[in-house]
């Protein structure tokens, strides 16, 4: 008897010590990762090589003339570019072939008035705002002629995709006026739920100076935080810190208080103070933060060392832009370029172009659609 007592209890002290270890084990897991903090004022500025290159004419006829380029996402080898100006989607493969354009301006069924903002889930579907009717659409299947609509029931500048239950809106009026910076909806339960309300008047119109707070990488969504000056990693309905920016440049409250009364021109020429966020894009080596400021301020930071510089310039002097971004993959950076006489000229020097890339550049002229540019910036951390 006394053996058996000796046995339970060995067991129950096992039982306890496993139930323990996995109980640690999980809490390690699961913890947040560290927050991470770049001081840019103190930050080597280099000039980078440039690795990776690839240019992208986009296909030019009379159906995919591209206007006014406001956002590009990139999806199972497709560019969809939001052309604000004729209010459409146009689709390009990753070689540029025009694939197809998505207008649906009107009244009617699976149509919308007024767009702002669009975006691209993990199945392809494709979401378009409709402003006037404070509401997304949604299309997929083939020619994406199937819809539906999601009301939203409140107006809002931006949107983002987390999955099709789950929606992060930026600049949101829910009293006549923008009173939210972010909120999150859920979309089966109609619900939304604000998670950073505004601190000033006026505040989305008057401090932002960037077309867009949300951003979609390869690794996650995020926000910017204008105020804490940080990015918001997004999931879950849920808004956490992954980094800050760290600058004596930022704005005081007090020169945010007095910017309440200075003319939007006055704010962007402001050249003591960094004034927003323009770009944060990632792929599987590099982060670029994009900041804006006068002279714009790249940031490039090295994701297995942690170790990050200021972009000076390209080494390359066929690169015919500043280093930019407007979305990315996880091999590389994407932006874009008119197809000037000197853009091309430029990029006529680049090794990065074969015979048939030579031929097409060719016969490009300053009507013909932009050309996209995918690209990374070689640097290691150990530079």
């Amino acid at each position: 008897m006394s053996k058996d007592i000796t046995y339970l209890k060995g067991k129950r002290i096992l039982f306890c010590f496993l139930i323990l270890f996995l109980f640690v084990g999980c809490s390690r897991n699961t913890a947040p990762a560290e927050r991470k903090s770049y001081d840019i004022d103190s930050a080597e500025k280099m000039d980078l090589p440039l690795s990776g290159m690839k240019y992208i004419p986009l296909e030019t006829t009379d159906e995919s003339l591209v206007g006014r380029i406001k956002k590009v996402i990139y999806h199972d080898h497709l560019f969809f570019i939001y052309d604000k100006s004729w209010e459409s989607v146009f689709i390009f493969t990753d070689d540029g072939d025009f694939v197809q354009k998505i207008d649906r301006m009107g009244n009617g069924p699976g149509e919308y008035v007024q767009t702002m903002d669009i975006d691209v889930d993990e199945n392809g579907y494709l979401y378009v705002s409709d402003v006037e009717r404070r509401c997304i659409m949604v299309y997929w299947g083939e020619g994406y002629r199937n819809y539906k609509e999601i009301k939203i029931g409140h107006p809002f500048i931006e949107f983002i995709v987390e999955n099709e239950h789950s929606i992060y809106l930026a600049g949101v009026a829910l009293n006549g006026a923008i009173n939210v910076n972010l909120a999150h909806f859920d979309v089966e339960n109609e619900t939304l739920n604000v998670l950073e309300e505004t601190r000033y008047e006026n505040e989305y119109q008057t401090l932002r100076s960037s077309p867009q707070s949300l951003f979609r990488t390869p690794s996650g969504l995020y926000y910017f935080d204008h105020l804490s000056h940080a990015v918001l990693s997004l999931q879950d309905g849920k808004a956490t810190t992954h980094l800050e920016i760290l600058s004596d440049r930022w704005p005081s409250e007090d020169v945010m208080e007095s910017w309440q009364n200075k003319s939007p021109m006055e704010i962007l020429t402001d050249r003591d103070h960094i004034r927003d966020l323009y770009a944060y894009y990632e792929t599987d080596k590099h982060t670029l933060v994009q900041l804006t400021a006068i002279p714009q301020i790249v940031v490039l930071i090295d994701k297995e060392s942690g170790r990050y510089t200021l972009v000076n310039r390209v080494t390359d002097k066929s690169f015919p832009i500043f280093v930019s971004a407007c979305t990315s993959n996880k091999d590389a950076f994407l932006s874009t370029c008119l197809p000037t006489a000197e853009n091309i000229e430029k990029i006529m020097k680049s090794p990065a172009i074969d015979d048939t890339l030579r031929k097409k550049l060719s016969e490009l002229d300053e009507e013909s659609n932009p050309i996209l540019i995918l690209y990374d910036l070689d640097y290691h951390g150990d530079m």
